[in-house]
């Protein structure tokens, strides 16, 4: 068990896990908006989020004001030539893959591919970062489905979609919130450090009872199950919020707010 909580543990540190709850997520939305993606296409976002993640955070080792005090950051400093050698191998992966790509997916992922180069050229700015990270991350799950729907959307995909968003900026805020004192330190700019501890947590409450109304009203209207998925995924983070000393110890929040996003594997087997 020691031993694979381990691997997990790298696993995490290296963002495969984030990686893969990208793929799990954008497959999730094509079954409900019923279109077949390509498979290159889910490659080709899950490396990308990759290299999102894992370029954020050496961006933020080699910006950092003060020393690094997270595992995280510490591991990044750690191995940061090793990492940027594997994104530019990555990079080569995913220029390679474009050649398969849907013509109207290629198009999309240059919008947001440069949208991304300005979130990673002003992020040290931005004091909204967290906001930024869950519009493209939304924008790029939706990708492979939203780019190759032909007709427009129900209120209800509208809905979901708007959850989806609602949960991945929970998360964010979230990590921010316990990431508070260590972005503090290395001077790292955040919705945490810019607005306070105790605004946030108001802001995610906020956020949990829009998703848990958004849940019953479909329910209620609909009578879809789809937005359970994303329900479940609320009280976990909830679950999270409530209980910040145990999650606090060696970054149990981290682990469980990224592996939330395996939940929609649930969702397309059913």
């Amino acid at each position: 068990m020691d031993m694979l909580l381990r691997l997990y543990r790298t696993f995490n540190l290296l963002s495969f896990d984030v990686a893969i709850g990208s793929m799990i997520s954008a497959l999730y939305f094509s079954k409900l908006l019923i279109i077949e993606p390509s498979a290159y296409s889910i490659i080709t976002l899950g490396l990308t989020v990759w290299i999102i993640y894992t370029a954020d955070r050496l961006l933020d080792v080699r910006n950092s004001k003060g020393p690094v005090t997270t595992e995280r950051h510490k591991f990044h400093q750690r191995y940061q030539n090793q990492l940027w050698y594997s994104i530019v191998l990555v990079v080569l992966a995913i220029t390679a893959l474009l050649l398969w790509l849907p013509q109207a997916v290629l198009k999309g992922g240059i919008l947001l591919a440069v949208m991304t180069g300005l979130y990673l050229f002003l992020h040290k700015k931005l004091l909204v970062k967290e906001f930024v990270i869950a519009i493209l991350y939304t924008m790029g799950i939706l990708l492979p489905s939203w780019s190759l729907h032909n007709s427009s959307f129900s209120l209800g995909s509208y809905l979901l979609i708007a959850q989806f968003f609602i949960v991945a900026l929970i998360n964010l805020l979230l990590f921010s919130w316990f990431d508070y004192e260590s972005d503090k330190s290395r001077g790292s700019a955040s919705f945490v450090t810019a607005y306070g501890k105790k605004l946030t947590s108001r802001v995610i409450w906020a956020l949990n009872i829009c998703s848990i109304g958004i849940s019953g009203w479909m329910l209620f209207h609909f009578h879809t199950s789809s937005t359970l998925v994303f329900l479940f995924m609320t009280f976990i983070l909830a679950i999270i919020s409530l209980f910040p000393a145990y999650f606090s110890v060696n970054c149990r929040y981290r682990f469980l707010g990224d592996a939330v996003f395996f939940l929609p594997a649930v969702g397309i087997f059913i």
